[in-house]
């Protein structure tokens, strides 16, 4: 399986912060886990519900953006299919392109594919891993 810490902009101390993780394995299934004590998500009600309403959304087997190229007056509908095997380094791009406030940080592999087993321990690893930076402008 491939997971990543999902990042969120701290606005107080100017860097980015792991507040989940989230979790894919080659059979299509896609999970994520948010540290409901952490202090952005505890204080920011998109963070605290994102673990429900993204594992709701994966569960159907994609995940669904608005796209607008720059210039353009309208958008378009982008679909990622959660059995891509490049899902989160897609997921990854679309949330980089459409500068949001959450992002994704570097994606790793597991030699696993039970992601109900892992995802309580790769949350702790992401949270303690060393700190991952990204540049203040992406906020």
């Amino acid at each position: 399986m491939k997971y990543a810490p999902i990042l969120a902009f701290d606005e107080r101390e100017q860097k980015w912060h792991a507040i989940g993780v989230i979790a894919a394995n080659r059979y299509g299934v896609v999970q994520i886990k948010v540290h409901k004590a952490d202090r952005l998500v505890s204080s920011t009600p998109a963070y605290h519900g994102m673990e429900e309403h993204y594992n709701t959304e994966f569960a159907d087997g994609e995940v669904t953006f608005y796209d607008r190229e720059a210039g353009a007056s309208s958008s378009h509908i982008v679909r990622l299919k959660t059995d891509d095997p490049q899902f989160i380094e897609k997921y990854r791009e679309q949330l980089e392109t459409a500068r949001k406030f959450v992002r994704i940080g570097e994606v790793e592999t597991l030699n696993s594919e039970n992601i109900t087993e892992h995802i309580t321990r790769l949350l702790d690893e992401v949270r303690t891993s060393a700190a991952q930076r990204m540049p203040v402008a992406g906020g």
